[in-house]
C-alpha cells in the first residue's frame, strides 16, 4: 500500500479536465477548503500524477481530450487506492445513465455544469469530511499492516526458538539415555558431580563403596569422600577443569569398611550438556587395595585393580 500524507500534512486534491475556465475555478475553490492542488487537462498527465504521490481528493471531467472519463474512473479504481480516495464526476449535463455508471465505477459525487459556487462548496463541504475519514482509514490500514509485519516476524523468531528447543530436548533425552545406560552398565562406581562438589548422581557401585545409601549421597560433598589434599589449592581437580583441562588422575587413599588402607586412581574430566553448558565435572576411579603380607600387590606381584568410581 503506498503512503500517504503524513496526518498534519496539507491534503492533495488533483483535478483533471480540458476547460482552463473550469480547471481555475475548480482550483480556486478546492484551495480555499485547505488543499494543495495539482491541475492536469489531460487523462495521460493525470495518470502521471496518480503514480506519484495518491492525491486524496480527485475532480474528474466526463469529457476529456485522450481518454472517455468513464475509463478514466477505471483505471483509477484498478489501482487499488480509490478505497482511500474521494472522487468527483463533472458531466457536461444532467444524465441519469451517465451518472449511474460513474457511480458503479467508483465516483462518490456527481455534478453537472455548468458549475455553480454555492452547490461546489456545499459538495466541498461533504467531500472534505468524507476525505478526513479516508485519510484516518489510510493510517489505519498502515498502522495494522505494520503490526501484521511485526506479528509474522514474532511468530517467525518463536517457531525458529521452538524448533530449537525441540532439538535440544530430544539432544538433551539422548544424552540422558547414554549418561543412563553407562551408569547402569560402567564395571566400577561413576558419579556426577557439580562445580560446589554436590554429587548429583551416582551409581550402586559407588554407594558400595562408599557405604552410604543414595539418599545420604546426595548429602555429601564429593571431597569428603575422596580427600587428596589438593582441596583449596591450585592443584584441586575441580578448579583445573574450571580452567579448562579435559583430564586429571589423581590417586587417594581411603580406609576400606574394615579398616584396610585402599588406593583410588580417580580420573576427572569436564560433563557439559546438549547445549555446550557445564553442569559439573565427571571422575573415573579405580581403586587398589593392600592385602596383608603382600605389600598391596596382587596376583603377579602387581595390585589388582578394583572398581571404583567414574564421573561422566
Amino acid at each position: 500500500m503506498k503512503k500517504f500524507a503524513r496526518e498534519d500534512a496539507v491534503p492533495i486534491a488533483l483535478v483533471v479536465a480540458e476547460d482552463r475556465e473550469v480547471c481555475a475555478l475548480l482550483q480556486h475553490a478546492v484551495a480555499a477548503h485547505g488543499y494543495a492542488t495539482t491541475i492536469c487537462n489531460t487523462a495521460a498527465s493525470g495518470l502521471e500524477v496518480l503514480v506519484g504521490t495518491p492525491p486524496q481528493l480527485i475532480i474528474l471531467d466526463w469529457l476529456l481530450p485522450d481518454m472517455p472519463g468513464l475509463e478514466l474512473l477505471r483505471i483509477i479504481g484498478a489501482a487499488g487506492q480509490s478505497k482511500y480516495q474521494t472522487v468527483l464526476a463533472l458531466f457536461p449535463r444532467d444524465n441519469p445513465e451517465e451518472a449511474n455508471q460513474a457511480i458503479a465505477a467508483g465516483a462518490d459525487y456527481f455534478l453537472s455544469k455548468p458549475l455553480e459556487k454555492k452547490a461546489l462548496d456545499v459538495w466541498l463541504a461533504a467531500a472534505t469530511r468524507q476525505v478526513g475519514l479516508r485519510r484516518q482509514k489510510a493510517r489505519d490500514d498502515l498502522a495494522m499492516a505494520k503490526i501484521r509485519e511485526e506479528l509474522d516476524d514474532n511468530n517467525m523468531q518463536l517457531e525458529e526458538a521452538l524448533s530449537r528447543a525441540n532439538s535440544l530436548a530430544m539432544e538433551a533425552e539422548q544424552a540422558y539415555i547414554e549418561i543412563s545406560q553407562i551408569f547402569k552398565t560402567v564395571a566400577g562406581g561413576i558419579t556426577l558431580v557439580d562445580t560446589n562438589c554436590n554429587i548429583l548422581r551416582c551409581n550402586d557401585s559407588f554407594l558400595t563403596m562408599t557405604g552410604l545409601t543414595r539418599e545420604e549421597s546426595h548429602k555429601t560433598k564429593y571431597h569428603d569422600l575422596f580427600h587428596a589434599g589438593l582441596c583449596e589449592t591450585g592443584g584441586c581437580p575441580m578448579q583445573r577443569v574450571k580452567n579448562g583441562e579435559k583430564r586429571i588422575e589423581t590417586q587417594v587413599e581411603r580406609p576400606g569398611p574394615s579398616g584396610e588402607a585402599l588406593h583410588y586412581n580417580i580420573v576427572t574430566t569436564p560433563f557439559k550438556g546438549p547445549a555446550g553448558r557445564r553442569p559439573g565435572r565427571h571422575r573415573r576411579a579405580y581403586h587398589r587395595y593392600h592385602r596383608p603380607g603382600q605389600g598391596g600387590a596382587g596376583p603377579g606381584g602387581k595390585r589388582a585393580p578394583v572398581p571404583g568410581v567414574e564421573y561422566r
